[in-house]
């Protein structure tokens, strides 16, 4: 039942992406926010409740949600693209998630591979969090967390290559 809440959550998170992709979270269509009003970022629910299944299954049963799952690697990677989905649910979650994802070693290091979550654009996307009008302090923490864990990667894979970083 767990890889099948895997395999669920990945499907979610991977549809909320691809309709912030396709505009659906960015142009306006309206739906209830779950507090009695009316939320310009549709098909808010159905990522909220894919980046928290993802994060339930991975607390219980890490190896259900390792990167090395199809299902799994697809949700991880729509995880890092709802960082910046005009929810303030799904980005908190998606930080959330990504704290996590770089905190295991058979997550993290496979996620960051991936061009569309290098370490770098995920770095550049959490402080752009940061940047967000209805941001608030658990998700400012998180940010700034998931930014300095980005910046030792970044510093480290430099110093690996005998580069200086990048200022």
């Amino acid at each position: 039942p767990l890889l099948a809440s895997a395999e669920g959550a990945a499907a979610a998170t991977e549809r909320a992406e691809e309709r912030a992709e396709e505009g659906g979270a960015v142009q306006g269509a309206e739906e209830e926010d779950g507090n009695g009003g009316l939320s310009t970022a549709a098909g808010w629910q159905e990522a909220y409740a894919g980046l928290q299944l993802l994060q339930c299954v991975h607390m219980e049963t890490p190896r259900e949600v390792a990167f090395q799952h199809p299902a799994a690697g697809g949700a991880w990677r729509a995880a890092g693209g709802l960082l910046l989905h005009r929810h303030a649910w799904v980005r908190a979650a998606s930080a959330r998630l990504l704290g996590s994802a770089l905190a295991d070693h058979r997550i993290g290091p496979l996620l960051l591979q991936e061009a569309a979550t290098s370490a770098g654009r995920l770095a550049y996307v959490c402080v752009r969090q940061l940047e967000a009008p209805t941001l608030d302090e658990k998700l400012a923490k998180q940010a700034v967390k998931n930014s300095l864990h980005l910046a030792m990667i970044l510093v480290e894979s430099a110093a690996v290559a005998n580069r200086p970083p990048v200022s």
